[in-house]
């Protein structure tokens, strides 16, 4: 499951908003730009996808660290740089799939 502000956010005086709201506070949290989760059912994954986006990074990383089975993809609002960094918590290289040599698109025929 992956939760985000993406696609479902409003525009306030300049200011962006989110449609994931901090419980805590009543706000929009700004914390990460998405979070997708794998778990052992699908229920548990949505639930944590979105728990992660408002917990952070840190605290995402730590139940990860303390539930077997439980993994996540975290993005957190790039650097100065503009440069994306994910965060991998508990999903073995093996599972991932990244690369930066990808093949070309096969070409369309007419």
């Amino acid at each position: 499951s992956t939760s985000g502000s993406s696609v479902q956010f409003f525009r306030h005086e300049g200011t962006r908003y989110g449609h994931i709201l901090d419980p805590r506070t009543g706000f929009p949290t700004e914390k990460l730009l998405s979070a997708t989760v794998i778990a052992p059912t699908a229920a548990e994954a949505d639930a944590l996808s979105t728990a992660f986006f408002v917990m952070g990074v840190e605290n995402a990383r730590a139940y990860c660290d303390n539930h077997p089975g439980v993994g996540a993809i975290l993005i957190p609002p790039p650097r100065s740089g503009r440069t994306l960094e994910p965060t991998i918590c508990g999903i073995p290289n093996e599972m991932l799939f990244f690369t930066d040599d990808t093949p070309p698109a096969p070409k369309e025929t007419p």
